[in-house]
């Protein structure tokens, strides 16, 4: 191929990955194309993109754009996810696409500047928890303490209220 073809490939890659800091590295090959499709429609409705890309400029084009070092990742076939809500989402669906489809090799992925190599550390981040998740369990913390306080600040003043209630409803009722 030549140099003019291989830095218009680059350029295209550039301007696809444009944005993109976290991506999660697989191989696709021996999927048929059935499987290929459904793979590909069902990443679409999760916002996720799958590119199958040549080793040598996927190197080029990541490390220009500032991703770590994916020589580890980069051998043989290799296919790029991005997208999504973030990268939790994205191995954690990419995993499950994984357990369906046996011949979908989970190589590793790009994350908060570290290359993490292997099918067992895209398995790991996939079960972090996500920042929605986190944010979720946050909110929880804060709201016990403070429906707790506000409890106990009604609670007595409603206690005294129903019992000055009864005491007035006493005095104001005919004696018989």
């Amino acid at each position: 191929m030549s140099k003019y073809i291989k830095e218009l490939q680059m350029k295209t890659m550039e301007t696809m990955f444009s944005g993109v800091t976290d991506v999660v590295i697989a191989d696709v090959v021996g999927l048929n194309s059935k499987q290929s499709y459904d793979l590909r429609v069902e990443l679409r409705k999760k916002n996720i993109q799958l590119q199958v890309v040549p080793n040598n400029l996927a190197r080029k084009v990541f490390e220009r754009m500032g991703l770590p070092k994916m020589d580890d990742l980069l051998k043989g076939s290799s296919a790029v996810f991005w997208g999504g809500e973030g990268i939790i989402e994205l191995a954690r669906e990419i995993t499950d696409f994984a357990k369906k489809i046996e011949k979908l090799e989970l190589k590793g992925l790009a994350m908060a500047g570290q290359a993490l190599v292997g099918k067992e550390q895209v398995e790991k981040v996939g079960k972090m928890p996500s920042r929605l998740e986190v944010l979720g369990q946050i909110a929880g913390m804060l709201i016990g303490p403070v429906s707790a306080v506000i409890n106990l600040a009604t609670g007595p003043g409603s206690l005294v209220a129903s019992q000055l209630q009864t005491i007035a409803e006493r005095e104001t009722a005919p004696a018989a």
